[in-house]
């Protein structure tokens, strides 16, 4: 029905990657040098080193999302699927119906405590990325992304229907 890629902006990704990776070669050179006091430590801190860079490359460089709004026969849904090399998977698969917010992300609408908040933005550090709050029976589920306004709107229209319904249950228990 929809789907949407984000495009992040990598370069600074990239940069870091280089750095941290050029950094770990030259620790691990300077360790061999004779005379070198704790060559050892040199050493772990360019291994260390080297597990970011390559731990940073496979989450922001290698993978890409896609985000779709896709109708099963029962309903719309909401699905983000990893893009890589090795192929497309569905990491993420929710009702639209059990929708219960969706906010630009700021401190104010940051879950509170020690909630689970999947991520799945393009950039470590995006500027214009929201959150989504859906219900799982009594958990709640947060899903971090950036999408683009169309899907947004998709949101906005499964929160407005959500509030919606829910205001008519309540009336219909009111009454009896």
């Amino acid at each position: 029905m929809y789907e949407y890629i984000p495009e992040g902006k990598r370069r600074g990704m990239k940069g870091l990657c280089m750095g941290l990776f050029v950094g770990a070669v030259v620790l691990f050179f300077a360790s061999g040098i004779e005379g070198m006091l704790y060559p050892s430590v040199m050493q772990m801190a360019a291994v260390i080193i080297l597990a970011v860079a390559i731990m940073l490359m496979g989450r922001y460089l290698l993978r890409h999302y896609l985000y779709r709004i896709a109708d099963d026969g029962e309903g719309l849904d909401f699905l983000v699927d990893e893009l890589s090399r090795r192929g497309r998977y569905t990491v993420c698969r929710l009702g639209l119906a059990k929708l219960l917010s969706a906010e630009p992300w700021s401190d104010e609408t940051k879950p509170k405590g020690s909630k689970k908040i999947y991520n799945y933005c393009v950039e470590m550090k995006p500027r214009d990325s929201w959150i989504l709050e859906f219900e799982d029976g009594e958990d709640r589920i947060y899903v971090r992304l950036s999408p683009d306004e169309k899907l947004i709107a998709y949101f906005r229209e499964a929160v407005a229907a959500r509030r919606q319904a829910d205001s008519y249950f309540e009336a219909e228990e009111s009454e009896q």
